[in-house]
Protein backbone atom coordinates (compact mmCIF):
# COMPACT_ATOMS: atom_id res chain seq x y z
CA UNK A 1 0.00 0.00 0.00
CA UNK A 2 2.83 2.40 0.94
CA UNK A 3 4.71 1.69 -2.31
CA UNK A 4 1.49 2.15 -4.33
CA UNK A 5 0.91 5.56 -2.77
CA UNK A 6 4.47 6.65 -3.48
CA UNK A 7 4.13 5.50 -7.09
CA UNK A 8 0.74 7.13 -7.76
CA UNK A 9 1.42 10.40 -5.90
CA UNK A 10 3.40 12.08 -8.73
CA UNK A 11 0.71 11.14 -11.26
CA UNK A 12 -2.11 12.36 -8.99
CA UNK A 13 -0.72 15.86 -8.64
CA UNK A 14 0.86 16.12 -12.08
CA UNK A 15 -1.53 18.92 -13.01
CA UNK A 16 -0.43 21.04 -10.06
CA UNK A 17 3.27 20.36 -10.45
CA UNK A 18 3.62 20.60 -14.24
CA UNK A 19 3.82 23.54 -16.61
CA UNK A 20 4.12 24.09 -20.37
CA UNK A 21 7.34 25.47 -21.78
CA UNK A 22 7.62 27.61 -24.93
CA UNK A 23 7.59 24.58 -27.23
CA UNK A 24 4.23 23.48 -25.84
CA UNK A 25 5.76 20.48 -24.07
CA UNK A 26 5.21 19.72 -20.40
CA UNK A 27 8.07 20.25 -17.98
CA UNK A 28 7.89 18.50 -14.65
CA UNK A 29 10.23 17.47 -11.87
CA UNK A 30 9.40 13.86 -12.79
CA UNK A 31 11.00 13.62 -16.24
CA UNK A 32 9.92 9.99 -16.72
CA UNK A 33 6.27 11.17 -16.55
CA UNK A 34 6.61 13.77 -19.32
CA UNK A 35 5.00 11.50 -22.00
CA UNK A 36 2.02 10.84 -19.73
CA UNK A 37 1.71 14.55 -18.91
CA UNK A 38 1.86 15.44 -22.62
CA UNK A 39 -0.88 12.90 -23.40
CA UNK A 40 -3.09 14.21 -20.59
CA UNK A 41 -2.58 17.81 -21.74
CA UNK A 42 -3.43 16.86 -25.33
CA UNK A 43 -6.60 15.11 -24.18
CA UNK A 44 -7.56 18.13 -22.09
CA UNK A 45 -7.15 20.41 -25.12
CA UNK A 46 -9.35 18.10 -27.21
CA UNK A 47 -11.98 17.98 -24.47
CA UNK A 48 -11.98 21.79 -24.21
CA UNK A 49 -12.41 22.00 -27.99
CA UNK A 50 -15.30 19.49 -27.93
CA UNK A 51 -16.94 21.31 -25.03
CA UNK A 52 -16.69 24.60 -26.94
CA UNK A 53 -18.28 23.06 -30.04
CA UNK A 54 -21.05 21.41 -28.01
CA UNK A 55 -21.78 24.70 -26.27
CA UNK A 56 -22.01 26.52 -29.61
CA UNK A 57 -24.35 23.86 -31.04
CA UNK A 58 -26.47 23.92 -27.90
CA UNK A 59 -26.78 27.72 -28.02
CA UNK A 60 -27.61 27.58 -31.75
CA UNK A 61 -30.40 25.01 -31.17
CA UNK A 62 -31.75 27.00 -28.22
CA UNK A 63 -31.81 30.18 -30.36
CA UNK A 64 -33.72 28.45 -33.17
CA UNK A 65 -36.05 26.75 -30.66
CA UNK A 66 -37.03 30.01 -28.97
CA UNK A 67 -37.34 32.19 -32.09
CA UNK A 68 -39.18 29.96 -34.55
CA UNK A 69 -42.68 31.12 -35.55
CA UNK A 70 -44.14 27.65 -35.13
CA UNK A 71 -44.91 26.34 -31.68
CA UNK A 72 -42.81 23.39 -30.56
CA UNK A 73 -43.73 21.15 -27.64
CA UNK A 74 -41.74 18.09 -26.53
CA UNK A 75 -43.54 15.60 -24.29
CA UNK A 76 -42.52 12.46 -22.47
CA UNK A 77 -44.43 9.21 -23.01
CA UNK A 78 -47.03 10.23 -20.36
CA UNK A 79 -47.81 13.57 -22.02
CA UNK A 80 -45.86 15.69 -19.52
CA UNK A 81 -44.21 18.74 -21.09
CA UNK A 82 -40.41 18.49 -21.21
CA UNK A 83 -39.81 21.60 -23.34
CA UNK A 84 -42.01 24.29 -24.85
CA UNK A 85 -41.02 27.40 -26.83
CA UNK A 86 -42.52 30.87 -26.54
CA UNK A 87 -44.56 30.55 -29.77
CA UNK A 88 -46.33 27.48 -28.37
CA UNK A 89 -46.88 29.27 -25.05
CA UNK A 90 -48.53 32.17 -26.92
CA UNK A 91 -50.71 29.85 -29.05
CA UNK A 92 -51.85 27.85 -26.03
CA UNK A 93 -52.32 30.98 -23.90
CA UNK A 94 -50.22 29.36 -21.18
CA UNK A 95 -48.11 30.77 -18.37
CA UNK A 96 -44.46 30.45 -19.44
CA UNK A 97 -43.28 30.12 -15.83
CA UNK A 98 -45.20 26.89 -15.21
CA UNK A 99 -45.85 25.63 -18.77
CA UNK A 100 -43.03 23.09 -18.69
CA UNK A 101 -44.33 21.58 -15.43
CA UNK A 102 -47.78 20.73 -16.81
CA UNK A 103 -49.32 17.84 -18.70
CA UNK A 104 -50.44 18.65 -22.25
CA UNK A 105 -54.04 17.74 -21.30
CA UNK A 106 -54.02 20.77 -18.95
CA UNK A 107 -53.37 23.11 -21.89
CA UNK A 108 -55.25 21.44 -24.76
CA UNK A 109 -58.67 19.89 -24.32
CA UNK A 110 -58.93 18.42 -27.81
CA UNK A 111 -59.95 14.76 -27.90
CA UNK A 112 -58.44 14.08 -31.32
CA UNK A 113 -55.05 15.48 -30.29
CA UNK A 114 -55.03 13.69 -26.94
CA UNK A 115 -55.92 10.41 -28.67
CA UNK A 116 -53.05 11.00 -31.09
CA UNK A 117 -50.62 10.87 -28.15
CA UNK A 118 -51.14 7.10 -28.00
CA UNK A 119 -49.48 6.68 -31.40
CA UNK A 120 -47.06 3.82 -31.94
CA UNK A 121 -43.38 4.68 -32.05
CA UNK A 122 -42.44 6.17 -35.43
CA UNK A 123 -46.02 7.12 -36.35
CA UNK A 124 -47.08 10.67 -37.15
CA UNK A 125 -50.41 12.40 -37.52
CA UNK A 126 -51.74 15.82 -38.53
CA UNK A 127 -54.86 17.42 -37.08
CA UNK A 128 -56.45 20.87 -36.82
CA UNK A 129 -57.55 21.99 -33.37
CA UNK A 130 -59.47 25.04 -32.20
CA UNK A 131 -57.87 27.06 -29.41
CA UNK A 132 -60.05 30.03 -28.49
CA UNK A 133 -60.63 31.96 -31.71
CA UNK A 134 -57.57 30.42 -33.39
CA UNK A 135 -57.29 27.42 -35.70
CA UNK A 136 -54.03 25.58 -35.10
CA UNK A 137 -52.62 22.76 -37.21
CA UNK A 138 -50.82 20.21 -35.03
CA UNK A 139 -48.17 17.87 -36.46
CA UNK A 140 -47.59 15.06 -33.97
CA UNK A 141 -44.67 12.66 -34.17
CA UNK A 142 -43.74 9.91 -31.71
CA UNK A 143 -40.11 8.81 -31.73
CA UNK A 144 -37.36 7.36 -29.62
CA UNK A 145 -34.32 9.45 -28.65
CA UNK A 146 -31.68 7.13 -27.21
CA UNK A 147 -33.70 5.15 -24.64
CA UNK A 148 -36.45 7.76 -24.15
CA UNK A 149 -39.75 7.82 -26.02
CA UNK A 150 -40.71 11.40 -26.89
CA UNK A 151 -43.72 13.00 -28.52
CA UNK A 152 -42.97 16.08 -30.60
CA UNK A 153 -45.80 18.46 -31.47
CA UNK A 154 -45.32 21.28 -33.96
CA UNK A 155 -48.11 23.89 -33.88
CA UNK A 156 -48.81 26.20 -36.83
CA UNK A 157 -51.42 28.97 -36.64
CA UNK A 158 -53.62 28.51 -39.74
CA UNK A 159 -56.35 30.96 -38.72
CA UNK A 160 -55.55 33.36 -41.58
CA UNK A 161 -55.43 30.54 -44.12
CA UNK A 162 -58.73 29.11 -42.87
CA UNK A 163 -60.42 32.52 -42.98
CA UNK A 164 -59.13 33.10 -46.53
CA UNK A 165 -60.51 29.71 -47.59
CA UNK A 166 -63.92 30.53 -46.10
CA UNK A 167 -63.94 33.92 -47.88
CA UNK A 168 -63.07 32.19 -51.16
CA UNK A 169 -65.93 29.72 -50.76
CA UNK A 170 -68.33 32.52 -49.80
CA UNK A 171 -67.25 34.60 -52.80
CA UNK A 172 -67.69 31.63 -55.16
CA UNK A 173 -71.18 30.93 -53.75
CA UNK A 174 -72.21 34.61 -54.06
CA UNK A 175 -70.90 34.91 -57.62
CA UNK A 176 -72.67 31.71 -58.65
CA UNK A 177 -75.93 32.94 -57.11
CA UNK A 178 -75.67 36.42 -58.66
CA UNK A 179 -74.89 35.06 -62.13
CA UNK A 180 -77.61 32.41 -62.08
CA UNK A 181 -80.54 34.77 -62.83
CA UNK A 182 -79.03 36.70 -65.79
CA UNK A 183 -77.58 33.51 -67.25
CA UNK A 184 -81.00 31.83 -67.07
CA UNK A 185 -82.55 34.83 -68.91
CA UNK A 186 -79.83 34.80 -71.59
CA UNK A 187 -80.23 31.03 -72.00
CA UNK A 188 -84.02 31.46 -72.38
CA UNK A 189 -83.64 34.10 -75.10
CA UNK A 190 -81.03 31.96 -76.82
CA UNK A 191 -83.41 29.00 -76.94
CA UNK A 192 -86.16 31.24 -78.33
CA UNK A 193 -83.82 32.48 -81.07
CA UNK A 194 -82.68 28.97 -81.80
CA UNK A 195 -86.19 27.60 -82.15
CA UNK A 196 -87.17 30.37 -84.62
CA UNK A 197 -89.97 31.65 -82.39
CA UNK A 198 -88.62 35.21 -82.61
CA UNK A 199 -89.04 36.47 -86.18
CA UNK A 200 -89.06 40.23 -85.85
CA UNK A 201 -85.59 41.66 -86.73
CA UNK A 202 -85.77 44.39 -84.07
Amino acid sequence: KWYSKKLVAPISDITNKSSENESGKISTEYEELVPIADTITGLNRKLDSYRGKLKMESEKIALIFENMDEGLVILDSDGNISSINKSAVAMLAADKKIADTLNISELINDKQLLNALSLNEGERIQTVIEIGDKSVCAYINKLKIFSLVCIIIILADVTGKKNAEELRREFSANVSHELKTPLTTIKGFGELFGSGMITEPD
